[in-house]
């Protein structure tokens, strides 16, 4: 072989060669590194970058570091052994006896208490769940402002318990999984109506639909209070289609976390009786009322202004008695619309 055949691979095995070689340890180093670390790297990612993940037992310095986290005054795991606990029982003295008296057996004084050795605080017992427990709600992906208090002709609607039936129909393009996502962001609207207005929504069903505004209205309520649409088109600041008991739910594109959350919020509220503000510069929108901004993104709390919230909750109260603002569910005498 020539030489200059040599440093020509030379040449490549430099160029190429040292780089892929080197890329593939790296990467190697890593792959072992994060799995001999993982639950370290788990629990930075936790404590210090606030993701939400679950940080596994992987030994005394982890624990330690949780148990710190959850009590900077906790102790290491090791002074916590029952084997270093001392003894608290008292110690009794055998009576004094004379060479002509029999010795009776040690016998432990009937009052002696009984003490068992501590427990280490990075591992507390918790009671399983029961059936009386409340049942777990999803996390809201968004701030959620305060409610204030109610003036006094508006606490008996406020206190007084309301149930909204909700029948959603969803676009299937508005996400994965979309019966899920309406299921959790429906969760999550009924959690903000509940603190403002002591309002529940109950989801009667979800259905599979096509997202044409015109056909919202047309399908029947089976048993709902209202009809929700849950649509792929974005919100463009113009009102919704709210119908007789209807309403289209449309995207926000600026929230990533919650996209159709305020604009449901803003579509029940429309059906509650309440007006749109489309002033940018009144308090309302400034504060981030979703009667107002709508559009507004995930770092802007969720926030209803007072007058909606007072045509809301006499709403609210009417509907409670019988009279919605919107039109009554059809009754079996007056049946439903048959889905085209």
């Amino acid at each position: 072989m020539s030489t200059t055949r040599v440093k020509a691979l030379a040449k490549l095995f430099l160029l190429l060669g040292l780089p892929v070689t080197a890329l593939a340890g790296l990467f190697g180093g890593g792959v072992y590194l994060g799995h001999s670390h993982r639950a370290t790297i788990l629990y930075v990612e936790k404590e210090w970058l606030g993701m939400d993940v679950v940080v596994p037992s992987n030994g005394p310095w982890i624990d330690a570091q949780i148990a710190r986290a959850k009590d900077p005054k906790a102790v290491k795991p090791e002074a916590t052994k029952p084997s270093e606990t001392p003894e608290t029982q008292p110690e009794t003295k055998p009576p004094e006896t004379t060479p002509t008296e029999t010795k009776t057996p040690e016998t432990k004084p009937p009052d002696a208490p009984e003490t068992t050795p501590p427990k280490s605080p990075e591992s507390p017992e918790t009671a399983p769940p029961t059936l009386l427990d409340p049942p777990v709600r999803p996390r809201m992906p968004v701030t959620v402002a305060l409610a204030d208090t109610v003036s006094d002709d508006l606490r008996g609607p406020f206190h007084a318990a309301y149930t909204l039936k909700i029948k959603a129909l969803v676009d299937p393009g508005v996400a994965p999984d979309a019966f899920t996502y309406v299921q959790r962001t429906l969760e999550w609207t009924s959690q903000v109506l509940g603190n403002q207005l002591g309002v529940d929504l109950e989801l009667t069903g979800v259905v599979r639909w096509d997202g044409a505004p015109g056909s919202l209205c047309e399908h029947p309520r089976e048993g709902a209070d209202v009809i929700l649409g849950f649509s792929r088109q974005a919100f463009n600041n113009s009102d919704p289609i709210v119908g007789d008991g209807c309403a289209l739910v449309p995207t926000s594109p600026r929230s990533r976390q919650a996209p159709h959350l305020r604009p449901a919020l803003f579509s029940l509220g429309r059906l509650l009786g309440a007006a749109a503000i489309g002033d940018p510069g009144s308090e309302a929108w400034r504060a981030g009322s979703w009667m107002a901004d709508v559009l507004a993104d995930d770092a802007q709390p969720v926030s209803l202004d007072p007058e909606s919230r007072r045509a809301m909750l006499l709403a609210k109260d009417a509907a409670a008695q019988g009279e919605p603002p919107w039109a009554p569910a059809p009754t079996d005498d007056a049946p439903a619309t048959e889905e085209k």
